[in-house]
């Protein structure tokens, strides 16, 4: 299927736009799909009250704005869902680009589920942002979803959701993910949460970002604006060049919001004159809660380099890392706040009661002698 509108700015696909409708078990291969916005290969547009069920797709789609794998936009109006859907199309645009729905809009009872992006490249121009290896833009709920595809773009890259103000929950990617030189808030799950919540999810892929990239993280890049991150893990690294900032093995920048019994395994690395370095946090700024958490990766970086936190402005509760694994023996490398967290050795950090007697419940995580705590419903 073949369809050639680049000047088209609303409703591009095998059904431009739909309202009240329910389609099911549609699935287009050999797509060939250029539009402008809200461009999607099964569905442009959902409009109001329409459910998306068991689609695929195979091929290619370009747009500018709005654009999916599946649906371009989800929820021009309220009560849209996208439940079991699934894409290996390589998509690219500009804004708001996934590989399965480019935006999941705000109003009310918009929600993705059980879809997933299955290798498919989801890649943002020059000045892209909100780009998803799932969801470009989520502002409603999207759960029990995974990415394996690579994502690449400029501003708020992430291997699942570019930019999140909705909540994200039992979700995962293990793509890589990469913004160039002077791009900014690339996560291995989320680019940038803000007003966003995100629960047992987890991320494996790597994280890069070019010369003079900020905000980059194993799991989410740019935690803000009263976000919460909850029961969550990364594995992936998390690197950036020369001249780069706010780089953690979890998340790069928090500010005024919350992380809380999550950990990351990922080494954080920044490269010549790089500053604010954590293995868990880059930057944990002013009004930033972070609670019950540890790191294992190691940290390299030129100025602020921590084995939990680059750069801190607030106070910090039951954190450790693995003195022997990060390579150092300095858990905040500077800020206003240098206290709190625990260092401990490779043998401690795998003794359960290094964590029990610091007030970790069991009832969230598991632990077992001579082993890293894991989260409860991880395997």
């Amino acid at each position: 299927m073949t369809i050639n509108l680049p000047s088209s700015t609303n409703g591009v696909g095998l059904f431009g736009d739909i309202n009240g409708a329910t389609i099911t078990g549609i699935g287009v291969t050999n797509v060939n799909i250029t539009g402008k916005d809200r461009v999607g290969a099964v569905i442009g547009n959902t409009y109001s009250n329409c459910t998306v069920t068991n689609c695929y797709a195979v091929g290619s789609i370009t747009g500018h704005s709005d654009v999916g794998g599946i649906v371009g936009y989800n929820g021009e109006s309220t009560g849209n869902a996208i439940v079991n859907c699934n894409s290996t199309a390589n998509v690219t645009g500009f804004s708001n680009v996934g590989g399965v729905v480019g935006v999941n809009g705000n109003t009310a009872n918009n929600a993705v589920s059980n879809c997933y992006n299955n290798g498919g490249i989801v890649t943002g121009t020059a000045s892209s942002a909100a780009i998803g290896g799932v969801v470009g833009y989520n502002a409603n709920s999207v759960t029990t979803c995974y990415s394996t595809g690579t994502v690449s773009g400029w501003h708020q890259v992430g291997g699942l959701v570019g930019w999140n103000v909705g909540s994200v929950s039992n979700s995962h990617s293990t793509g890589d993910v990469s913004v160039g030189a002077s791009n900014d808030d690339a996560g291995g799950l989320i680019g940038r949460n803000a007003s966003g919540t995100v629960s047992n999810s987890y991320s494996t892929g790597a994280v890069a970002g070019g010369n003079f990239a900020i905000n980059i993280g194993g799991l989410v890049g740019n935690n803000i604006s009263s976000s919460t991150i909850s029961g969550c893990y990364s594995t992936g690294n998390a690197t950036a060049a020369n001249t780069s900032a706010s780089i953690g093995g979890f998340v790069g920048y928090n500010a005024g919001s919350t992380v809380t019994n999550s950990y990351s395994i990922g080494n954080a690395t920044g490269g010549t004159n790089s500053n604010y370095v954590g293995g868990f946090i880059g930057v944990n700024d002013v009004a930033a809660t972070v609670s019950n958490c540890y790191s294992t990766g190691s940290v390299g970086g030129s100025t602020n380099v921590g084995g939990v936190i680059g750069y801190n402005n607030h106070a910090v509760t039951a954190l450790f890392w693995d003195t022997n694994t990060s390579g150092t023996n300095t858990g905040i490398g500077g800020g206003t706040v240098t206290t709190g967290p625990t260092g401990e050795p490779t043998a401690t950090m795998k003794t359960p009661a290094t964590f029990t007697n610091a007030g970790w419940s069991a009832a969230i995580w598991k632990f077992a002698s001579g082993s890293y705590p894991k989260l409860q419903w991880q395997p």
